[in-house]
């Protein structure tokens, strides 16, 4: 009799306390699986509880929603971002470090206001642990830059440059050779090593185009506390004197670590008019610029040629039948989904859209293009950027980072793929 009554005073007290917990818990905690009751969780979500909230929208069969959640950079974001330098910015590169498990993300032409005054770096770093982003992006730091600049952590290797503003006709540029900007194209980590690559921009022009003289790549073996050019590696896209250098194809370079082995490069010209480019190393010879090979072309039956070292940049040159995506492709992005089982290339196309393709391999076939958002959701849109870490259900669901030019900064957007 006594056990049958501890028995029912133990089932009591933990019925109770289950109620307890439920009553107090906070409706906007983002580990619910719907914290606002949007629709969005936090990636715990079963199919049957999956819904389109309200305000999203969709371009594509094979996109169940898209959702912009925000600016994720600035003054309005989840965490606002000027408290490290960062009122008005772009782009948003992440890599991972998964000893740290910490997402940083790498950004442009960086102000202390989104009116693009005040203090200004060739680009920022931001940091997160924190790998939920139901509720934005919850950032924790930022990288200390090189003297004397506060933020950046790239080089500027020919005559230094300042500017005052971002107007067109705002460059102080001391040398016709001189380096206006040094934005970062692509980032990743490999062992450990973070490993950057950025565009010398020589000049904008009117008509939202640049020129870039090489795109180089700076190295940090210590989390990040300090960067170091790789001298050996370097893409020259344009030479001082305005012929046209050895790789313009590569005068910006995103990086992709496959499971093959292989390091692969994907290249545009500068601008947003070109199309792209592939090149790829092994990873131990990652440093070794002569290692890298070139896609040249592809045989009937689908075996890839490939062209080694700077005898491959000079054999693709202006080679038309050597792009793996056709013109016009701008600011592109490639990871693996899993979900999708497949490659995916985000990038700006035609200038108006940010597209999606998708392909079985590293270079391809690549699938025809899926419009993601438009000018239409987004005014003066341009770059859209993920990582693995930035997505839940394998894939199924993914954050981008859109970049908008009238507001100068970063929307999160929220991808759910059917």
């Amino acid at each position: 009799m006594r056990k049958k009554i501890f028995s029912l005073l133990l089932v009591f007290l933990l019925a109770l306390s289950a109620v307890g917990f439920a009553a107090c818990s906070d409706p906007g905690d983002p580990n619910g699986t719907d914290p606002d009751g949007s629709g969005q969780g936090d990636g715990t979500e079963t199919e049957e509880e999956w819904t389109v909230p309200e305000g999203s929208f969709t371009l594509s069969d094979r996109v169940m929603y898209v959702m912009d959640r925000g600016f994720a950079t600035g003054a309005n974001a989840a965490v606002s971002t000027t408290q490290w330098g960062v009122g008005g910015t772009d782009l948003g590169i992440p890599f991972y470090d998964e000893e740290l498990e910490r997402l940083y993300i790498t950004f442009g032409d960086t102000f202390d206001t989104a009116s693009m005054g005040g203090t200004w770096n060739s680009n920022a770093t931001l940091y997160t642990d924190d790998l939920d982003f139901s509720q934005g992006i919850r950032w924790e730091g930022a990288l200390e830059g090189m003297s004397p600049a506060a933020l950046q952590v790239t080089p500027i290797t020919r005559n230094v440059s300042s500017r005052n503003g971002f107007g067109l006709t705002q460059f102080d540029i001391s040398a016709p050779d001189a380096v206006s900007t040094t934005i970062p194209t692509g980032t990743i980590s490999l062992d450990g090593v973070y490993y950057m690559f950025y565009m010398e921009v020589d000049a904008f022009s009117s008509t939202g185009e640049w020129n870039v003289y090489a795109n180089r790549v700076v190295k940090s073996s210590d989390k990040g506390e300090t960067w170091t050019r790789v001298t050996s590696l370097e893409w020259v896209a344009l030479e001082p004197d305005g012929s046209q250098g050895a790789a313009p194809g590569f005068a910006q370079i995103f990086p992709l670590e496959a499971e093959d082995g292989y390091v692969y490069i994907y290249g545009i010209p500068a601008g947003r008019s070109g199309g792209v480019q592939l090149g790829r190393v092994l990873k131990e010879n990652f440093e070794d610029f002569e290692a890298y090979e070139y896609y040249y072309d592809k045989d009937a039956d689908g075996t890839v040629e490939w062209r080694k070292g700077s005898d491959g940049l000079r054999a693709i040159r202006g080679r038309d039948s050597s792009y793996i995506v056709p013109p016009s492709c701008g600011e592109l992005c490639v990871t693996y989904n899993p979900y999708l089982q497949r490659y995916t290339m985000y990038y700006l196309q035609n200038n108006s859209t940010i597209a999606l393709r998708r392909s079985v391999n590293p270079w391809g076939d690549w699938s025809s293009s899926d419009s993601i958002v438009t000018q239409g959701q987004i005014s003066g849109l341009y770059g859209a950027f993920t990582h693995p870490v930035m997505s839940t259900h394998d894939g199924k669901r993914v954050y981008l980072l859109v970049s908008e030019w009238g507001a100068y900064n970063v929307h999160l957007l929220e991808v759910v793929y059917n």
